[in-house]
């Protein structure tokens, strides 16, 4: 099919939904795999992910397949859609399609992947803290640059624990993904939210810590900087698994309460207590300052 027709079809897709134009299921896992993370994460949290999650709810396992296939596509870029158009119903493969194929991803092969990109990673940002000057932490305070660097260094394990996330699910059949819709919308939606609260902290909600979650999220900043902890991506996705299952099952997608989660899961998972500790005793000390500050003035007041 030349580009116009599979336009044509995609436009078909997207007017009359999945199961009206007709599809192989094995189109689901190679969906997956072809989509933009962002697009997935976007289709399963708060783009459509309502929808999902009551036909999870309803055991309507076609209703679920025909949304998250239809959203998807919707969702995906032409190059993207033309690797999986020949699964649906329509399509003509000409003779070029017949005897190519295409690289088989393996489990093996994202491993592979996985270790390179940790190691892209780790070693430039442990560059970048290297050449800092370590006199700029002052009682445990991240200065503008530090705090940049350190904010890069857990946007990327959240993304990376984002694309482990989906990598898993890619090991799962359609009716395994159908069986766990529920828990797969609720950590999908967790970690990307995660990564949204941690993208739009601030240096001055840092410093401030006016409220319970920015005192989380600043010990979060402190522990990566002072000791970035092994393992991250998966410490991410096992935090938000195991808050799925302390949840009501009537959760609603993107209502989760952040002090909660980073409260009860992300500070626990990440051992977040000493940083927390040191914040609320360098608190009270200033305190204590402050009081007797106030005391000593008021003495000298009256003894005038």
């Amino acid at each position: 099919m030349n580009q116009k027709q599979i336009k044509m079809l995609k436009k078909e897709i997207v007017d009359e939904s999945a199961l009206n134009v007709g599809y192989y299921e094995a189109v689901i896992p190679e969906i997956i795999d072809n989509i933009d993370s962002d697009a997935f994460y976007e289709v399963m949290g708060k783009s459509s992910g309502e929808w999902l999650l009551e036909a999870a709810k309803s055991n309507d396992r076609v209703e679920f397949e025909n949304i998250l296939v239809s959203e998807m596509i919707k969702n995906m870029s032409y190059s993207d859609f033309k690797n999986v158009a020949h699964y649906f119903f329509g399509y003509q493969q000409n003779k070029e399609e017949f005897v190519a194929r295409s690289v088989e991803w393996t489990n093996d092969l994202f491993i592979q992947f996985q270790n390179d990109t940790d190691n892209i990673l780790e070693t430039n940002i442990k560059k970048e803290m290297l050449n800092m000057d370590n006199s700029q932490l002052n009682n445990m305070e991240i200065i503008t640059k530090n705090f940049e660097a350190t904010q890069i260094l857990i946007l990327d394990n959240l993304r990376l624990a984002q694309d482990i996330f989906k990598e898993k699910m890619l090991e799962k059949t359609p009716t395994e993904i159908f069986d766990n819709a529920s828990k797969i919308i609720y950590v999908g939606d967790a970690l990307f939210e995660l990564e949204g609260f941690v993208e739009d902290f601030t240096t001055d909600e840092y410093r401030e810590r006016m409220y319970s979650y920015d005192k989380q999220m600043a010990a979060l900043f402190e522990r990566f900087y002072m000791d970035s902890p092994q393992d991250s991506s998966e410490t991410f996705i096992l935090a938000a698994e195991n808050s799925y299952y302390k949840t009501d099952e009537n959760y609603e997608i993107g209502s989760d309460d952040k002090s909660y989660f980073m409260e009860n899961y992300i500070a626990d998972y990440f051992e977040l207590k000493p940083y927390l500790e040191t914040f609320e005793s360098k608190t009270k000390t200033s305190k204590s300052i402050e009081n007797i500050a106030e005391t000593s003035d008021s003495i000298k007041i009256k003894g005038m």
